[in-house]
C-alpha cells in the first residue's frame, strides 16, 4: 500500500468479511497431521498383508514359459501396486474419519510427496487441544499402521485459514 489512508481504505472496505474470520478463527488452533512412509519398507509389509495372492501368482509363474512368467511378473507387480494404493486410501481415509471429529474445518493434501501418505491441516478450538492430541496418539497405539508413521505438530496460529487480502 502506498499510504496509510490506503491502507485504511482497504481494511474498511473488507471490514465485515475480517470482522467475520476474525470471529471464526477466535480461540482456534492450526495443527497438522501428517502420514509418512518408506515406500520399500510399505512394500514390504503389503506384500506380508497381501501374501496368499502374490504367493499363488508366484507359484503359477514358477510352472510357465520364460514370456508367461514375465507377463505374470508384470501382472504381480501391477496387482501390488494396487494394493498399495488400496492401503494408502484406507489409511487417508481412516485418518481424516478420526481427526475429523475434532476439526471445525480439515483442508487436506493428498499426496504430499514420495514419502508421505497426505498431510492435514486441522483448525481445533483451543480447549479441544488436548482431547486432540489425546485420541491421535490412542488411534497410534490401537491401529495397524504398519510402517506408516503419523506426526502431529502445532500449535500454531491459524494462518492457512486465513484469506489473502487483496
Amino acid at each position: 500500500f502506498s499510504s496509510h489512508e490506503k491502507i485504511c481504505e482497504a481494511l474498511l472496505k473488507r471490514y465485515q468479511d475480517l470482522k467475520k474470520l476474525l470471529n471464526e478463527l477466535c480461540g482456534m488452533e492450526e495443527w497438522d497431521v501428517r502420514l509418512d512412509y518408506e515406500p520399500e519398507a510399505f512394500t514390504r509389509w503389503v506384500m506380508q498383508k497381501e501374501a496368499p495372492q502374490i504367493s499363488k501368482v508366484e507359484k503359477d509363474a514358477a510352472f510357465q514359459s520364460e514370456g508367461t512368467r514375465y507377463l505374470l511378473k508384470k501382472k504381480l507387480s501391477l496387482s501390488l501396486q494396487e494394493r498399495q494404493e488400496k492401503w494408502i486410501a484406507n489409511f487417508r481415509q481412516a485418518i481424516l474419519q478420526e481427526v475429523s471429529r475434532f476439526t471445525q474445518k480439515i483442508q487436506a493434501i493428498n499426496h504430499f510427496g514420495d514419502e508421505a501418505i497426505c498431510a492435514l491441516t486441522c483448525l481445533i478450538p483451543h480447549d479441544r487441544r488436548e482431547h486432540f492430541a489425546l485420541e491421535v496418539t490412542k488411534l497410534m497405539r490401537t491401529s495397524d499402521w504398519g510402517p506408516v508413521d503419523i506426526k502431529v505438530t502445532g500449535p500454531f496460529p491459524p494462518y492457512s485459514f486465513c484469506e489473502a487480502i487483496s
